[in-house]
């Protein structure tokens, strides 16, 4: 919900990535999503990785077709039975989405393939507030900013919460340091001349 707050703050209108599992778990968090006019995106039910406790295992491009189709399926059902809002765009977890298979299923879904152009790394950031660890967030930020071209749509990923199987001391839940760098790295779009748009860039 801080996340929340920072974008009305600041007016701006993102894109969630949710999980099904996550939706089913946390449904007033979705439907606040939603009422805020955010768009949510289809990140698979239960985040399927290569990591020991996922469930399934295995990077999700190369599951079968038939688990793929669950996965997408199950999320985006969950999604509208919640919010009522149509997911119209997919991310497979840690970018897995590649295969001729994934493409395919997501297509036949309605569903277009989002990644990202920037990786803050906050996926991966330590369990309490840093702010060097801030500062080279934003530093992935600047670096977007700098190569950015005149109409080309930068997607920056960033994490409001920990879907994957890592255990905490491993991968940590923590996102402090995502709310804390957030306000600087929308300054930072916006005073280089970029607009927030959906992951098609209308």
């Amino acid at each position: 919900m801080r996340v929340l707050a920072v974008l009305a703050d600041l007016n701006v209108r993102g894109t969630f990535f949710v999980t099904g599992a996550n939706v089913q778990t946390h449904p007033e968090v979705a439907r606040e999503i939603a009422a805020q006019g955010h768009l949510l995106g289809n990140h698979t039910f239960t985040h399927p990785q290569d990591v020991p406790g996922s469930m399934p295992r295995g990077h999700f491009d190369q599951l079968p077709a038939r688990v793929q189709a669950s996965q997408m399926d199950r999320t985006s059902q969950q999604i509208i039975a919640v919010t009522g809002a149509v997911p119209h765009y997919f991310r497979g977890p840690g970018g897995h989405h590649f295969s001729a298979v994934t493409e395919r299923l997501a297509a036949q879904r309605g569903l277009q393939v989002a990644h990202w152009t920037a990786d803050c790394g906050d996926w991966n950031a330590p369990p309490q507030l840093s702010a060097a660890f801030q500062d080279s967030m934003l530093a992935v930020v600047d670096a977007a900013v700098t190569a950015g071209v005149a109409g080309v749509h930068q997607s920056v990923l960033l994490h409001d919460a920990k879907a994957s199987a890592e255990p905490e001391g491993e991968v940590s839940s923590f996102r402090g340091n995502t709310v804390a760098a957030l306000a600087r790295i929308i300054h930072a779009f916006r005073s280089a001349g970029f607009a927030f748009t959906a992951p098609d860039g209308t």
